[in-house]
């Protein structure tokens, strides 16, 4: 089974992935996640999910604006 990843703007298998040594989420664990329930292929309560990654994106002040629905909607 192949499990996909968002990556800088791209969807791609996660054994195709690394990460960078230098990475700032790798060296100081800088990082918000949010999971988002997703029922017959639609994403329940989006809004509300997204309002809430926004806001810990902002409150440990990571510099990220990026087309939330878009991403999940794919």
């Amino acid at each position: 089974m192949t499990i996909p990843a968002y990556l800088n703007g791209d969807f791609k298998p996660l054994q195709e992935l690394s990460i960078p040594v230098l990475d700032r989420g790798f060296l100081f664990a800088d990082s918000v996640y949010e999971m988002i329930p997703v029922h017959q292929g639609r994403p329940r309560c989006l809004g509300d999910h997204i309002t809430r990654l926004r806001n810990s994106i902002a409150a440990i002040q990571i510099q990220a604006d990026a087309p939330w629905r878009k991403i999940v909607s794919q």
